[in-house]
């Protein structure tokens, strides 16, 4: 995984990035991350997308969730 974005060593980092490539090799989409502001979930989700087979492919940002998390994702989120 080349992303100059992705900077660290630490054990726990570094067991992120494991994920990283987990998941990058799961035929699914990703839905959610979770994780305080400034975390850096974005730049783990464009880490996915760009090791994944789909990475030719669009990255789509579905739903950013700000003020009201739970109010917005029920607002924009349709379920069947």
């Amino acid at each position: 995984m080349g992303n100059p974005d992705l900077i660290g060593s630490s054990e726990k980092f570094q067991a992120v990035l494991d994920d990283v490539r987990v998941v990058a090799r799961a035929d699914c989409s990703v839905f959610c991350f979770k994780a305080r502001t400034g975390t850096g979930k974005e730049v783990i989700a464009h880490a996915i997308h760009d090791s994944s087979p789909r990475q030719t492919g669009p990255f789509v940002e579905l739903v950013k969730l700000r003020s009201d998390p739970a109010a917005l994702l029920e607002s924009e989120t349709f379920w069947s």
